[in-house]
């Protein structure tokens, strides 16, 4: 079986010059870290985390990441209860925000006010 670079790939899917890059910037624009630290240690210290991006239904603010990343935020949160969840660089209560948590699928889904959002700034959402 041939192995294939990302590059490669793209190019199959997105013929027009400048795919790959238009699609990296994207999602980095989208793309929000989601990482936690232990607050009671100074800088420099360890940071653990992984993405969410953040959907805006006008009626509710949804964000989404990953069930191994909350798994792991879990994990973490037992071992060191100082452990402090930011979503960029706002605080956020991550374990009383789930909505919905299926390791299945992979997939959590968390609650965000509005203020929370508005905090991202504009461009820190999808709409």
């Amino acid at each position: 079986m041939p192995r294939w670079s990302w590059a490669e790939i793209a190019s199959l899917y997105w013929p027009r010059p400048n795919a790959l890059a238009q699609l990296a910037n994207y999602t980095l624009r989208v793309a929000k870290p989601l990482f936690w630290h232990d607050s009671s240690r100074g800088w420099p210290k360890p940071l653990i985390g992984g993405t969410a991006f953040v959907l805006d239904f006008g009626n509710a603010i949804v964000g989404v990441t990953a069930a191994h990343v909350v798994a792991e935020f879990r994990r973490t949160k037992q071992e060191i209860p100082a452990t402090v969840c930011r979503l960029c660089d706002t605080t956020l209560d991550l374990e009383s925000s789930i909505v919905q948590c299926s390791s299945r699928k992979d997939i959590t889904t968390f609650s965000l006010s509005r203020d929370h959002a508005n905090a991202l700034g504009d461009n820190r959402r999808a709409t």
